[in-house]
Parts: structure tokens; C-alpha cells; sequence
């Protein structure tokens, strides 16, 4: 098939004419295995149905995050769910190999902001964290703009 990983998505090599490479910074690598079992772990400890490209960037910017120190913020984008990698080996037995990251990777928890606070009110006020149990119910958080709308 022309691809050296089972990472699915655009093949090895693709470059589109609009990339620019020498204005990003250097391609962090990610085993695939690797990226299948972070995408695994997304979803069987915090919830986040994602594909395997999820578990490649999310492993990605941890790497970026070491190499730039402890008080960096990096951002990443989980780029699709998981539903098309259902026939994949996402949903198989994904063997541990020697430099595996995602094993010794600690999940803490998952914070998300509705979308809409950033156009209407403070998203700080917004903030919705979910407790790795998921078993107490949290009410909403309180959102300006709907109390004064009413």
C-alpha cells in the first residue's frame, strides 16, 4: 500500500504545495503501535473515543512538551473519533514493544470548554473538568450570558 506505518490517513511522503516546511518546526516521530495503545488508553481511562492519529499527536506533543521543560504549554488537536478504525487493529491487542511511551503515561484527567464561551462570556467560567470515576454528577457551571438572556 505505500505506507510504512498504520497510521491512517494522508500516505509517507504526501507533501501538499501549500506546506511550507521551512517555516514549521521539526516532525516529531511516533511508533505506530505506540499511537494505537495512547489512542487505547484515551479511551479506557478518560472516555475520548479517538483514532490512532489522536494517540500519535497527543504522544507527540508530550515529546515536544518534555523537550521544551515542565512550564511549556503545548497544544494539539485530537484530529478524528474512532468510529471509522473499528475494523483496525485500534480495536485489536496492541503488543507492548521495548520504548513504548504510552504505557508509562499517567492520565489525570480531562478538562474541555463548550466552544460557545469563547464568543459569549468568560471560558475560565466555563470550565468543566470530569473526575476520572465518572461517577458524581457535576451541575453545570454557571454561564453569564444564559442568566442574562434568562
Amino acid at each position: 500500500m505505500g505506507n510504512g506505518h498504520r497510521i491512517e490517513g494522508i500516505a509517507d511522503g504526501f507533501l501538499p504545495p501549500i506546506l511550507d516546511l521551512n517555516v514549521l518546526n521539526p516532525v516529531v516521530s511516533v511508533a505506530d503501535g505506540d499511537a494505537t495503545l495512547m489512542a487505547q488508553k484515551l479511551a479506557a481511562e478518560l472516555g475520548l473515543g479517538v483514532g490512532i492519529p489522536a494517540g500519535a499527536n497527543f504522544l507527540g506533543a508530550l515529546q515536544v512538551q518534555e523537550a521544551m521543560g515542565s512550564e511549556a504549554v503545548v497544544v494539539t488537536v485530537f484530529p478524528d473519533d474512532n468510529k471509522k478504525y473499528l475494523s483496525t487493529d485500534l480495536f485489536g491487542e496492541e503488543p507492548i514493544r521495548n520504548g513504548s511511551l504510552a504505557p508509562g503515561i499517567t492520565l489525570l484527567g480531562v478538562e474541555s470548554l463548550k466552544r460557545v464561551c469563547y464568543t459569549c462570556c468568560v471560558p475560565e467560567e466555563c470550565l468543566q473538568s470530569a473526575p476520572l470515576d465518572f461517577t458524581r454528577e457535576m451541575p453545570p457551571p454557571p454561564c453569564p450570558r444564559r442568566q442574562r438572556n434568562g
